[in-house]
């Protein structure tokens, strides 16, 4: 007997767990592939997002506390440096002036236009300049809350300069003093872009104002 009629009496033998096998094969087969293209779309799709949030900006420098406003224009003037932009993040509660409804952890991002510009041209967006009590706000914050351009909120912050509100040494929460203070929203800007501007990895959408 040759080894090729061996192999071919073998494989007729075994033929109901030759199928078996292979239909095995086949699902495991399908269902790596199907994983490979699921995971490379979310992270392409998570990278999409990621970069729309960044808009121009390439390095970010995070303090905990409040530095010199100059800072930025001594390090903006430095020829290997591009364009530096100052930020205050914080969060905040921000309530609709003529309903009770109300967002508790709202982003609060101290701004002027400059940073606008980091995002101006993407997507479609320009920038904004606000004047005093003015405010920007995403669409999924003004959804929440039910404004839109042209309506009023009020923003709660606490004030900063204090112990920070995880410490022994904080005032209990009823007793920390809150500054409120009512702002006009100029425009609601998209989720994506500036609307969607976050520093971490939290890929759900934030309540930018």
């Amino acid at each position: 007997m040759t080894p090729w009629r061996l192999v071919a009496r073998s494989l007729f033998f075994y033929r109901k767990t030759g199928v078996v096998v292979a239909a095995a094969l086949a699902a495991a087969t399908a269902v790596i592939t199907g994983s490979l293209i699921v995971g490379a779309s979310v992270t392409g799709s998570l990278r999409e997002i990621a970069l729309s949030r960044l808009g121009r900006i390439d390095h970010a420098l995070v303090a905990p506390h409040f530095f010199r406003a100059a800072l930025a224009r001594e390090l903006g003037a430095d020829a290997r440096v591009g364009r530096v932009v100052a930020a205050i993040l914080t969060q905040g509660a921000a309530a609709n002036a003529d309903t009770d409804a109300t967002v508790p952890r709202v982003s609060v991002m101290g701004v002027d236009a400059a940073f606008s510009i980091l995002f101006e041209n993407a997507r479609g967006e320009r920038a904004f300049r606000l004047a005093e009590n003015q405010a920007v706000v995403n669409e999924s914050l003004a959804r929440d809350l039910g404004v839109r351009a042209g309506g009023a909120l009020i923003l709660s912050l606490e004030r900063g300069g204090g112990p920070r509100s995880d410490t022994l040494f904080a005032q209990r929460k009823r007793e920390r003093v809150i500054r409120s203070v009512r702002l006009d929203v100029m425009a609601v800007v998209p989720d994506t872009g500036m609307g969607g501007f976050r520093l971490d990895a939290n890929p759900a959408t934030p309540r930018n104002l």
